[in-house]
């Protein structure tokens, strides 16, 4: 399995709400809460951990591409795509209190 790092920022101030913007995530996508916590610069940081399957690289960017779709549009692409893929959003999602995300992969078979 391939971890995909997902970071998340919450316009919220309460943990209660935040946890419900991430229960509506959870209706799309399984994922692993690692960390919630207040962000600094207001609203809730949480941290979370989704599993793609093991599979020849361009499956896997392929596959996080449509995991950050499947909650949001207009994903900027970044990071040394042969090694790993970064993607950026702070606009277009499809759950009400994300206010900006990130998603990270990294390459593990070399």
């Amino acid at each position: 399995m391939v971890p995909l790092s997902i970071r998340l920022i919450l316009e919220t101030d309460k943990e209660q709400n935040a946890l419900k913007v991430l229960a509506r995530l959870k209706k799309l996508l399984d994922f692993e809460l690692r960390e919630l916590a207040p962000y600094f610069k207001g609203g809730f940081e949480a941290n979370i951990v989704a599993h793609l399957d093991d599979g020849p690289w361009p499956s896997v960017v392929f596959r996080a591409i449509e995991v950050a779709q499947s909650f949001g549009r207009g994903w900027g692409i970044g990071g040394a795509v042969q090694d790993e893929i970064v993607l950026v959003a702070s606009e277009g999602f499809a759950i009400p209190g994300v206010q900006f995300a990130w998603i990270t992969a990294r390459r593990n078979d070399r």
